[in-house]
């Protein structure tokens, strides 16, 4: 009977001992489980997305106009005697480019200023005859028609002095066209005609002047958008209390250093591409913005709205479109598809997919996998997640339960 009681027992101690083993390898393996996950988890940092500010803006390709363009022409013809600036550049309203040989026409206004002195002469004359022949005529010394052809006479002197001086003054026009001065300021172009060619005609081109500041640059937007572009003070109406901001971007891909203003828009929308033509003005001091270049405009409303952002660094792009993850309170990440709208400075402008409450992923995001645990460093924004409680579990090692048995045995053996 003693044996078999201490077969049973040694039997139930064996069992007991398995069990042990059992259950310290499934935690074992389970712990080591755990470990990886936590080791191959990526360390992140998280942040909530953000109200910004912004302005509506409207994109249209634009094209450079100059404000001023004017053509140099010889107004009288004559021999091209020198030219008077280097191709290319800048002149001021007034300055000399061109002079026509002169000679002819100092000729002809030393003839006219000869003959308005000669018709002042006569007219010396014939005032000093008329004044005889009225003295003459009251005591009839002299008759009626005498008196009459002396009137007639001074007359006709008169008449001779404002032609002469008209005649001088013509002169005078033709002799100041031999020096040709620019019509407007602005970059001038090179000459079409040279140094020693004869002008046959009048009229003859002879370069051109186009101003360069400031400039215009002229866009078009649709016209089924007009109205709400107005609404967001994108259309000019006269009335802003703040100029309207365009700004530019040059074919080379640099923001023009000036911004400029909205002024204008057409008054009529274009049968053939349904849009209505915008303008804006800007300063070019330094000969950038070149009349006739493409460039791209972007056009800034003065009307402030609120909008949801996130940074730029926090989305991803796949075939799906633009993703980020964001972290529940067990810290396990999960994707979240986004729509966005345009961006400001480093962020992106967000229509949906996201909250103000969400805790998006903002550092680390590239080792970030869905349904996956990451490890957060900045708690101080985060709830922390609450620790697991795990039951602690005695644990007998072999040798102890080994001492029991011997025991046990020695009692019965002894009985």
């Amino acid at each position: 009977m003693k044996t078999k009681l201490t077969i049973i027992s040694i039997i139930v101690a064996l069992l007991a001992l398995l069990g042990w083993r059992f259950m310290a390898t499934k935690q074992a393996e389970k712990d080591q489980s755990q470990a990886i996950k936590m080791s191959m988890a990526a360390q992140v940092d998280i942040i909530n997305p953000f109200d910004t500010e912004v302005s509506s803006i409207i994109e249209a390709p634009g094209r450079v106009l100059a404000i001023d363009n004017a053509q140099v022409i010889a107004r009288v013809p004559g021999m091209l005697l020198k030219q008077h600036f280097t191709d290319g550049q800048m002149v001021k309203k007034g300055d000399l480019l061109f002079t026509i040989d002169p000679t002819e026409y100092k000729i002809g206004y030393e003839k006219a200023k000869a003959n308005l002195d000669s018709a002042k002469a006569k007219q010396y004359q014939a005032q000093k005859d008329f004044e005889r022949a009225a003295e003459l005529v009251k005591n009839d010394f002299i008759s009626k028609s005498t008196y009459d052809q002396a009137l007639a006479t001074k007359d006709a002197a008169n008449a001779g002095v404002k032609g002469a001086i008209a005649a001088l003054n013509d002169a005078k026009r033709l002799l100041s066209y031999t020096t040709i001065t620019a019509p407007i300021a602005g970059k001038i172009s090179y000459p079409i005609v040279t140094e020693g060619n004869y002008l046959s005609s009048p009229n003859t081109v002879l370069t051109k002047i186009i101003g360069f500041d400031p400039i215009y640059v002229t866009y078009s937007v649709d016209s089924s958008l007009f109205n709400q572009l107005r609404n967001d003070e994108i259309i000019p109406n006269g009335k802003e209390k703040e100029p309207i901001k365009v700004q530019v971007t040059l074919p080379s891909g640099e923001i023009y250093e000036e911004m400029g203003q909205a002024d204008f828009f057409d008054n009529n929308i274009s049968q053939t591409t349904g849009s209505i033509t915008l303008r804006g003005i800007f300063k070019n001091p330094k000969g950038i913005l070149i009349p006739g270049d493409f460039v791209s405009v972007k056009v800034f409303s003065n009307k402030v709205l609120t909008r949801l952002a996130v940074p730029q660094a926090s989305v991803l792009q796949d075939v799906q479109g633009k993703y980020l993850y964001t972290v529940d309170e067990n810290n396990i990440a999960h994707r979240k598809n986004i729509v966005v709208d345009g961006q400001k400075g480093d962020n992106w402008l967000v229509v949906s997919g996201v909250t103000k409450e969400d805790k998006i992923i903002s550092t680390g995001i590239i080792k970030v996998r869905d349904n996956l645990p990451v490890i957060v460093r900045n708690k101080a924004e985060q709830k922390e997640a609450a620790p697991e409680v795990k039951e602690e579990v005695k644990e007998e090692t072999p040798e102890v339960a080994n001492e029991e048995v011997k025991e046990e045995t020695k009692e019965e053996i002894k009985e």
